[in-house]
């Protein structure tokens, strides 16, 4: 059995595939959440707050820079979305031998600026600067195998190989 432990290291990359330089130490996932409608009536026991198949929240995705620099403000292009893909290494132990194994992370990211926070000027510490984009297209693959992908403008919701909308697609 492999056993995951921890990211041994990340870096983030934009659209040209430049390792942007000044992303912080910690980047914290978007949330992903489904809209839900209330269903309540005869014969149910109150409201039941069911997930609507493919229809997702809004997704906040916060890219954290230790510094304000040129890169942060690149992205604040509002008239087209921008791409970010953070790559990392995962480190595992395969519990049978006691070995480290190393499997490649990437995420990808596609979204519309929504804000930039300037963060804070102290002498000798990091400003806290983020980028923050309101995403419309988000693929998580671990080993090269899609685990999660969410391409709003276009239909897409897959988790590993199962398309989640073929069904209603087929009914559209």
């Amino acid at each position: 059995m492999i056993l995951p432990e921890v990211i041994s290291n990340f870096n983030v990359y934009d659209y040209n595939n430049n390792k942007l330089i000044g992303v912080s130490g910690e980047v914290s996932l978007a949330e992903i959440s489904a809209v839900t409608a209330t269903i309540s009536g005869a014969g149910l026991l109150g409201n039941m707050d069911l997930p609507v198949i493919g229809q997702m929240g809004s997704i906040e995705q916060a890219v954290p820079f230790n510094v304000l620099n040129g890169d942060v403000f690149d992205f604040f292009k509002l008239n087209k979305p921008i791409s970010l893909v953070l790559r990392g290494d995962v480190q595992s132990t395969d519990t049978a031998t006691g070995e480290f194994k190393h499997n490649g992370m990437k995420i990808t990211w596609r979204g519309y600026v929504k804000k930039i926070t300037p963060g804070k000027v102290k002498a000798a510490e990091a400003m806290g600067a983020s980028v923050t984009l309101e995403l419309v297209y988000i693929h998580i693959r671990f080993d090269n195998k899609t685990v999660l992908k969410i391409d709003k403008m276009n239909s897409v919701f897959q988790i590993g190989n199962e398309d989640l909308l073929a069904e209603i697609k087929k009914n559209c």
